[in-house]
């Protein structure tokens, strides 16, 4: 029988929806994906009836296209940028806590 060494140390997260995105990288997809497909096929706010014939209401439809490319991007900031070796969130909210934090600085003489 053979025996393999399994290396315990890798810090590799598992990749899943066709090898390219991890479940972390889909967890911030989804959420952008739901709230524009929500907003876009809402028929009040993308139609309008005009003497008795549907028009599409551009007052309404440029915005929330406008919501959904910033939603997009930045669901694609927070999932697919890494900072030093940690994803953009990590790196955010280590950054934020250091600065809350108290320091003592002592000096020496």
């Amino acid at each position: 029988m053979t025996n393999y060494r399994i290396p315990f140390d890798m810090k590799f997260e598992d990749k899943i929806f066709n090898g390219m995105l991890t479940v972390k990288q889909l967890i911030f997809f989804i959420p952008s994906i739901l709230l524009v497909g929500i907003l876009w096929n809402t028929p009040s706010l993308s139609t309008v009836v005009v003497n008795g014939k549907s028009c599409v209401n551009w007052v309404v439809v440029v915005p929330v296209m406008f919501i959904a490319i910033i939603l997009f991007i930045l669901a694609g900031l927070f999932a697919l940028i890494r900072v030093n070796g940690e994803s953009l969130d990590e790196y955010l909210i280590s950054s934020i806590k250091f600065k809350l934090r108290k320091k003592d600085i002592t000096f020496y003489e």
